[in-house]
């Protein structure tokens, strides 16, 4: 390396880190970067990958900062089966970030209705979607697919009641999450 180069190896993701992940030398790539001071915020390659969990989404292409990553006792997500309609699962990917929308479930005189529809959690981060199928995900029509959400420790008790109660969980994305690709 050239003595004027004062550029850094630092880490960088390969595709979406979700929190709660381990992470592995398989989940990341190195890149050269020349920012300075602010290279102290990011993982530097020249030193061994942190044991630990992901702490926060980290996105595919993003340098991995020091604090995305930390003791398994501080990820403060769980992660959640929430079962929607396929055709909505297959536009969703592991690092999709939605909001856990809910209309619970009323009786009247025999006929279910629901609630307007409530925002239960805000940005929540998807860690896992069904695997694709030949066709679309490979489920007959009425089916569902549990897409597993990551949810604030506060809220996980909410969200299961209201799956529970069979309420209607809807989950839409977010303006800037990414999505699958149209196939």
């Amino acid at each position: 390396m050239n003595k004027l180069d004062d550029s850094v190896e630092v880490y960088r993701a390969r595709t979406s880190l979700v929190p709660g992940q381990q992470l592995t030398r398989a989940d990341v790539t190195t890149v050269r970067i020349r920012l300075d001071d602010v290279r102290r915020g990011y993982l530097p390659a020249d030193r061994a990958l942190p044991t630990g969990r992901v702490l926060r989404e980290v996105r595919g292409g993003e340098l991995v900062p020091a604090s995305a990553v930390g003791s398994p006792s501080k990820v403060g997500v769980k992660a959640v089966a929430i079962e929607i309609d396929p055709s909505l699962a297959s536009t969703l990917t592991r690092g999709s970030v939605v909001d856990v929308w809910v209309s619970a479930k009323k009786d009247q005189a025999g006929s279910a209705k629901y609630d307007p529809p409530v925002r239960m959690v805000q940005r929540a981060v998807v860690s896992r979607v069904p695997q694709e199928r030949q066709n679309g995900l490979g489920m007959a029509s009425g089916q569902r697919a549990a897409v597993h959400v990551l949810v604030p420790d506060a809220s996980v008790n909410r969200v299961i009641g209201a799956v529970n109660t069979e309420s209607k969980v809807t989950l839409v994305a977010t303006a800037d999450s990414p999505m699958r690709p149209p196939s």
